[in-house]
Protein backbone atom coordinates (compact mmCIF):
# COMPACT_ATOMS: atom_id res chain seq x y z
CA UNK A 1 0.00 0.00 0.00
CA UNK A 2 1.05 3.59 -0.46
CA UNK A 3 2.35 5.59 2.47
CA UNK A 4 3.62 9.10 3.10
CA UNK A 5 6.23 10.78 5.28
CA UNK A 6 3.99 13.54 6.69
CA UNK A 7 0.32 14.29 7.22
CA UNK A 8 -0.91 17.88 7.60
CA UNK A 9 -3.77 18.54 9.99
CA UNK A 10 -5.96 21.52 10.78
CA UNK A 11 -4.71 24.40 12.91
CA UNK A 12 -1.08 24.24 11.84
CA UNK A 13 -0.17 20.72 12.95
CA UNK A 14 1.70 17.99 11.09
CA UNK A 15 2.36 14.32 11.86
CA UNK A 16 5.64 13.14 10.39
CA UNK A 17 8.43 10.57 10.64
CA UNK A 18 11.15 12.01 12.87
CA UNK A 19 14.73 10.75 12.52
CA UNK A 20 16.98 11.17 15.54
CA UNK A 21 20.44 12.71 15.22
CA UNK A 22 22.40 9.49 15.66
CA UNK A 23 24.31 7.82 12.80
CA UNK A 24 21.60 5.15 12.66
CA UNK A 25 18.82 7.79 12.29
CA UNK A 26 16.27 5.81 14.30
CA UNK A 27 12.70 6.69 13.34
CA UNK A 28 9.64 7.59 15.42
CA UNK A 29 6.28 9.23 14.70
CA UNK A 30 5.88 12.79 15.99
CA UNK A 31 3.28 15.56 15.86
CA UNK A 32 4.58 19.12 15.53
CA UNK A 33 2.47 22.21 16.31
CA UNK A 34 3.73 25.14 14.22
CA UNK A 35 1.87 27.68 16.39
CA UNK A 36 3.09 26.56 19.81
CA UNK A 37 6.37 25.02 18.67
CA UNK A 38 5.59 21.87 20.68
CA UNK A 39 6.44 18.34 19.58
CA UNK A 40 4.37 15.38 20.77
CA UNK A 41 5.82 11.90 20.29
CA UNK A 42 3.26 9.33 19.13
CA UNK A 43 5.82 6.53 19.16
CA UNK A 44 9.27 6.50 20.73
CA UNK A 45 11.98 4.19 19.51
CA UNK A 46 14.27 2.38 21.93
CA UNK A 47 17.10 -0.15 21.92
CA UNK A 48 15.97 -3.72 21.35
CA UNK A 49 17.07 -5.71 24.43
CA UNK A 50 20.37 -7.51 24.01
CA UNK A 51 21.36 -5.53 20.90
CA UNK A 52 22.43 -2.09 19.75
CA UNK A 53 19.58 -2.00 17.21
CA UNK A 54 16.37 0.00 17.18
CA UNK A 55 13.21 -1.82 18.24
CA UNK A 56 11.25 -0.20 15.35
CA UNK A 57 12.27 0.52 11.76
CA UNK A 58 10.79 1.33 8.33
CA UNK A 59 7.92 3.50 9.54
CA UNK A 60 4.95 4.00 7.19
CA UNK A 61 2.28 6.66 7.63
CA UNK A 62 -0.87 5.55 5.77
CA UNK A 63 -3.31 8.36 6.55
CA UNK A 64 -6.30 9.38 8.64
CA UNK A 65 -10.05 8.79 8.90
CA UNK A 66 -12.30 11.43 10.44
CA UNK A 67 -14.17 9.89 13.36
CA UNK A 68 -16.13 12.99 14.37
CA UNK A 69 -15.66 16.77 14.57
CA UNK A 70 -13.11 16.41 17.36
CA UNK A 71 -11.20 13.21 16.59
CA UNK A 72 -9.62 11.22 13.78
CA UNK A 73 -8.07 7.79 13.44
CA UNK A 74 -4.40 7.67 12.44
CA UNK A 75 -3.15 4.54 10.63
CA UNK A 76 0.52 3.58 10.44
CA UNK A 77 2.97 0.69 10.59
CA UNK A 78 6.56 -0.08 11.46
CA UNK A 79 8.86 -3.09 11.38
CA UNK A 80 9.81 -5.10 14.45
CA UNK A 81 12.03 -8.12 15.06
CA UNK A 82 10.47 -11.56 15.63
CA UNK A 83 12.28 -14.52 17.16
CA UNK A 84 11.00 -17.92 18.22
CA UNK A 85 13.73 -19.39 20.41
CA UNK A 86 12.10 -22.83 20.63
CA UNK A 87 12.40 -23.39 16.87
CA UNK A 88 15.38 -21.04 16.32
CA UNK A 89 13.30 -19.03 13.80
CA UNK A 90 13.94 -15.33 13.22
CA UNK A 91 12.11 -12.81 11.08
CA UNK A 92 14.12 -9.60 11.20
CA UNK A 93 11.74 -7.12 9.61
CA UNK A 94 8.13 -8.08 10.15
CA UNK A 95 5.59 -5.26 10.02
CA UNK A 96 2.28 -4.76 11.81
CA UNK A 97 -0.44 -2.13 11.37
CA UNK A 98 -1.40 0.21 14.21
CA UNK A 99 -4.08 2.84 14.82
CA UNK A 100 -4.60 5.68 17.27
CA UNK A 101 -7.51 8.00 17.91
CA UNK A 102 -6.11 11.55 17.90
CA UNK A 103 -7.71 14.68 19.35
CA UNK A 104 -7.78 17.27 16.56
CA UNK A 105 -7.43 20.28 18.86
CA UNK A 106 -4.50 19.09 20.97
CA UNK A 107 -2.88 16.45 18.78
CA UNK A 108 -2.82 14.10 21.76
CA UNK A 109 -3.63 10.42 21.50
CA UNK A 110 -7.01 9.55 23.04
CA UNK A 111 -6.76 5.78 22.62
CA UNK A 112 -3.05 5.12 22.87
CA UNK A 113 -1.44 2.83 20.33
CA UNK A 114 -3.72 -0.03 19.21
CA UNK A 115 -2.14 -2.92 17.32
CA UNK A 116 -4.57 -3.98 14.58
CA UNK A 117 -2.55 -6.84 13.05
CA UNK A 118 -0.28 -9.44 14.62
CA UNK A 119 0.52 -12.11 12.05
CA UNK A 120 4.17 -13.14 11.79
CA UNK A 121 5.46 -11.57 8.57
CA UNK A 122 4.72 -8.38 6.70
CA UNK A 123 1.29 -6.74 6.89
CA UNK A 124 0.82 -3.90 4.40
CA UNK A 125 -2.33 -1.74 4.42
CA UNK A 126 -3.89 -1.39 0.95
CA UNK A 127 -7.34 0.03 1.78
CA UNK A 128 -9.04 1.94 4.61
CA UNK A 129 -12.41 3.68 4.89
CA UNK A 130 -15.05 4.72 7.41
CA UNK A 131 -18.83 4.77 6.96
CA UNK A 132 -21.56 6.99 8.39
CA UNK A 133 -21.92 4.68 11.41
CA UNK A 134 -18.20 5.05 12.22
CA UNK A 135 -17.45 1.47 11.18
CA UNK A 136 -13.83 1.38 10.05
CA UNK A 137 -12.90 -1.01 7.24
CA UNK A 138 -9.36 -2.01 6.35
CA UNK A 139 -7.79 -4.48 3.94
CA UNK A 140 -4.18 -5.53 4.05
CA UNK A 141 -1.75 -7.86 2.38
CA UNK A 142 -0.34 -10.42 4.81
CA UNK A 143 2.58 -12.80 4.50
CA UNK A 144 1.48 -15.09 7.29
CA UNK A 145 4.22 -17.33 8.76
CA UNK A 146 2.99 -20.25 10.85
CA UNK A 147 4.69 -23.24 12.48
CA UNK A 148 3.42 -26.76 11.81
CA UNK A 149 6.51 -28.92 12.27
CA UNK A 150 8.38 -26.36 10.19
CA UNK A 151 7.91 -22.68 9.39
CA UNK A 152 6.05 -21.84 6.21
CA UNK A 153 4.09 -18.85 4.95
CA UNK A 154 1.06 -18.09 2.83
CA UNK A 155 0.24 -14.80 1.16
CA UNK A 156 -3.31 -13.66 1.77
CA UNK A 157 -5.56 -10.62 1.79
CA UNK A 158 -7.33 -9.82 5.05
CA UNK A 159 -10.44 -7.64 5.34
CA UNK A 160 -11.40 -6.40 8.82
CA UNK A 161 -13.88 -4.01 10.40
CA UNK A 162 -13.53 -2.04 13.64
CA UNK A 163 -15.87 0.03 15.76
CA UNK A 164 -15.24 3.64 16.82
CA UNK A 165 -13.14 2.44 19.79
CA UNK A 166 -10.85 0.40 17.50
CA UNK A 167 -12.28 -2.94 18.62
CA UNK A 168 -12.29 -5.49 15.80
CA UNK A 169 -15.81 -6.61 14.86
CA UNK A 170 -15.10 -8.90 11.88
CA UNK A 171 -12.25 -10.56 9.98
CA UNK A 172 -12.29 -12.31 6.58
CA UNK A 173 -9.55 -13.88 4.46
CA UNK A 174 -9.15 -13.79 0.70
CA UNK A 175 -6.62 -14.54 -2.06
CA UNK A 176 -3.21 -12.92 -1.95
CA UNK A 177 -3.64 -11.43 -5.42
CA UNK A 178 -6.46 -9.24 -4.12
CA UNK A 179 -3.86 -7.03 -2.41
CA UNK A 180 -0.54 -7.60 -4.18
CA UNK A 181 1.04 -5.59 -6.96
CA UNK A 182 0.28 -1.98 -7.80
CA UNK A 183 -2.94 -0.12 -7.05
CA UNK A 184 -4.09 -0.81 -10.61
CA UNK A 185 -4.35 -4.56 -9.92
CA UNK A 186 -7.15 -4.34 -7.34
CA UNK A 187 -10.06 -2.04 -6.56
CA UNK A 188 -11.80 -2.12 -3.19
CA UNK A 189 -15.53 -1.54 -2.99
CA UNK A 190 -17.88 -1.07 -0.06
CA UNK A 191 -19.16 -4.00 2.00
CA UNK A 192 -15.98 -6.07 1.82
CA UNK A 193 -15.72 -6.62 -1.94
CA UNK A 194 -12.71 -6.27 -4.21
CA UNK A 195 -12.21 -6.41 -7.99
CA UNK A 196 -8.76 -7.75 -8.85
CA UNK A 197 -6.73 -9.45 -11.59
CA UNK A 198 -6.79 -13.21 -10.98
Amino acid sequence: GSSQTHLYLEDGKVIYIEKDDTPEEWESFALYDFISGDTTWLTENYTRPGTNNAAHSTHKLYGQLDLNEDQFVLLYSFNTYFEDEATDFRFGNQSDIYAEIIDKATGNSVSGQVQLTSMIGNDDLVYFDIDDDNTISIAYQAVDYQYDGSWDHSQKTVFETYDSELIRTSQYFGPGLASSGSSQTHLYLEDGKVIYIE
